[in-house]
């Protein structure tokens, strides 16, 4: 009895010594790795940069004292309001009369009565920033490249983006088109996803390639919405406009990837027809807002 007793009081100065020494080390370690983010101010006007935010089901729920209605910080809660961003629906094309104004997204002060423990308890990530996308014509291929890659592809050019910023997109529920992941991959380092994926109430172990993080979470310490509009996009087309560079940015991501040619291939003298079953993505990739890339 006297050694049980003794075993179990050195396992108690054992978890002591970790929760004095080694958690606080983990926490200044993660904390160094995944500083807070200073660039988001050059986002500008077509950004809205949220601190302390969880997302719920497509609604962010908001944990700064200033955005707390009831703290004596509280100065206002922030709104996202879209401007001309047109929603188009997934398999449709470009059908007249089937498009409507995407409505402004929902915004809230966090609650004493939230539904999930991760809300109740939230536990904010500083190594992932989402950028949620709000698309004007989200499935017409051109729109979403002039409008939106190439934009995102600006930012990153400035140093907007770095390394925890994941690509989210609004889609309404609906699926991804396959050209989305096709164009947006070169400008990620993790896999494309959707908003209604990123705020459903998964479990937050669950192991996810989309953020840093390397798992499923729904609450961060800053997180940018953006909107993308033909009405305010910048970008010309130009052979020195962004479209071309956003275009060769893409070409060149996907051709680092490709084995050597074999010799027997590279033969000027032999006539060689090449069937792709597959290449909607990749010839769209390099259209009309591409011309001369290859």
């Amino acid at each position: 009895m006297a050694s049980s007793a003794a075993g179990r009081q050195e396992l108690h100065q054992c978890w002591q010594f970790v929760a004095a020494v080694w958690l606080p080390w983990l926490l200044i370690t993660h904390a160094g790795l995944c500083p807070d983010v200073t660039n988001s101010s050059k986002a500008g006007s077509k950004c809205q940069v949220l601190p302390k935010v969880c997302i719920d089901q497509n609604i962010y729920v908001l944990y700064s004292n200033q955005h707390n209605p009831r703290h004596e910080l509280f100065t206002q809660l922030p709104q996202l309001k879209l401007h001309n961003i047109t929603m188009d629906y997934y398999g449709y094309g470009d059908i007249w009369g089937t498009h409507f104004q995407r409505p402004s997204p929902f915004v809230r002060p966090a609650t004493a009565g939230e539904e999930t423990r991760e809300l109740a308890h939230p536990q904010f990530s500083r190594c992932t920033i989402p950028l949620v996308i709000y698309a004007d014509d989200l499935y017409m291929y051109g729109h979403f490249f002039a409008n939106t890659v190439a934009t995102i592809h600006m930012m990153q050019q400035d140093g907007t983006l770095d390394d925890r910023h994941n690509l989210v997109i609004d889609t309404f529920g609906m699926q991804l088109a396959t050209f989305h992941r096709f164009i947006l991959a070169p400008f990620s380092h993790y896999d494309i996803t959707t908003l209604s994926y990123l705020s459903s109430r998964l479990p937050a172990e669950k192991p996810e390639s989309y953020n840093p993080d390397g798992q499923h979470g729904r609450c961060f310490w800053q997180l940018l919405a953006c909107q993308f509009s033909r009405h305010s996009s910048n970008v010309t087309k130009t052979l020195s406009s962004p479209l071309w560079s956003t275009g060769q940015a893409i070409f060149q991501h996907y051709r680092d990837q490709l084995l050597p040619i074999d010799p027997q291939y590279a033969d000027p003298s032999k006539f060689r027809v090449s069937i792709c079953p597959d290449c909607y993505s990749l010839l769209g990739a390099f259209g009309s807002y591409s011309k001369g890339l290859i």
